[in-house]
């Protein structure tokens, strides 16, 4: 491995062009938060910051691959990669493609991305779907987007992140002005054309870095799987949470608090889904933004994965006229999206900045985001 590199392109890093360009993007989730691995509705949406992944034909029998973010070239060998560095992922997903039968022929590879990774994007999703739709143009294998998905899921799950499908959907189906009404089910996708008008979408990062794999996620899903199957067996029924309500849950007396509150959250969050959905529909920006305040609070008091310091930035959104807020990803940190009136963005991002800044000694990050899709271009 070899450190300190600066180059800012395939060409600059080795002499020649790329053969492919994979413009891989990040995704927003709008509402649907901590259900897709339940079998529930979601509704995210691809955006215009993404992982770009240059790929061309090694000389050598062994991968190389380098990254703009960290200045590292890495030659991957028999040794194994440490699970906290940035390249255990594409080296998992070379691991599982090879025990699916695909061996790819000797690569160079140059990373680049304006994803900040830990902060709720999918940046890894990225990582993952964009370079194993690199390998697959590059080596001709033909798999379609949704076997590229599973393959990406399984290299998370592999490196202690059991994630569902959404965040890689979204990357490989997601389109411009477009949200992604996703079944996670029966992994069917609705498209719902998008028009703003005078709202934006903006991203406030609290800089606080979550790690997924870091055993929180993986507890509140075992908790909210061991819930789902007390309520299945208490009420003689299959299915998921979709297919129970509220006033079930309150009737089961064999639920600890915290299975209980992690119930909730999924049942409560399906609904308000579909509800998002028809507000959306019905140009109700408004109405869609109640619903991200009451995700928020689910999040913060049943699926405990928000943070003082997003609660902070929903809290000052709310009290300065955004239309909408909530804690996005995965939790423990990350971003909040905010859903705000042209007119009002300026008054309400001022006095978040400074007022988080006044709290936390930090400045947060703003990002406004547009919504993108996945660009590919290069030999055909």
């Amino acid at each position: 491995m070899e450190s300190g590199i600066v180059k800012d392109s395939y060409f600059q890093l080795f002499g020649s062009s790329p053969d492919w360009t994979v413009r891989a993007p990040g995704r927003i989730n709008l509402i649907g938060e901590h259900i897709d691995y339940y079998g529930g509705y979601v509704m995210p949406a691809a955006i215009d910051r993404c992982t770009e992944l240059q790929i061309g034909p090694g000389t050598a029998s062994k991968a190389m691959l380098y990254s703009r973010k960290y200045g590292e070239l890495v030659s991957f060998d028999k040794d194994p990669v440490p699970s906290s560095h940035w390249s255990a992922y594409p080296d998992m997903a070379l691991q599982i493609l090879r025990e699916s039968g695909y061996e790819t022929a000797p690569f160079r590879l140059w990373i680049g991305s304006d994803l900040p990774a830990g902060a709720g994007l999918a940046s890894s999703a990225a990582l993952l779907c964009g370079f194993i739709t690199a390998l697959n143009r590059f080596n001709g294998w033909s798999l379609p987007a949704s076997k590229i998905a599973y393959l990406a899921q399984a290299a998370e799950h592999r490196l202690g992140t059991p994630c569902g499908l959404m965040d890689q959907y979204a990357c490989l189906f997601g389109k411009k002005d477009t949200f992604l009404l996703m079944d996670c089910g029966d992994l069917t996708i609705k498209y719902i054309p998008v028009d703003l008008r005078q709202y934006e979408l903006i991203l406030v990062n609290t800089l606080v870095h979550h790690q997924l794999n870091d055993g929180g996620f993986a507890r509140r899903r075992k908790e909210g799987e061991g819930a789902l199957e007390s309520l299945k067996s208490y009420f003689s029924k299959t299915g998921t949470y979709r297919d129970f309500n509220l006033d079930e849950l309150d009737e089961i007396p064999v639920l600890t608090d915290t299975e209980a509150r992690r119930a909730r959250h999924a049942i409560s969050e399906h609904r308000r889904v579909l509800r998002f959905a028809e507000r959306v529909g019905e140009g109700d920006w408004e109405g869609a933004g109640q619903c991200m305040y009451e995700t928020h609070a689910s999040l913060r008091d049943d699926y405990e994965v928000s943070c003082a310091e997003a609660d902070f930035i929903v809290e000052v959104s709310r009290a300065t006229g955004a239309a909408g807020a909530r804690i996005m990803g995965g939790g423990f940190g990350g971003c909040v999206l905010c859903l705000v009136d042209k007119e009002k963005k300026t008054f309400i991002l001022n006095q978040v900045v400074e007022g988080y800044v006044e709290k936390f000694r930090i400045a947060p990050e703003v990002i406004e985001v547009k919504l993108g899709e996945l660009e590919i271009s290069g030999s055909e």
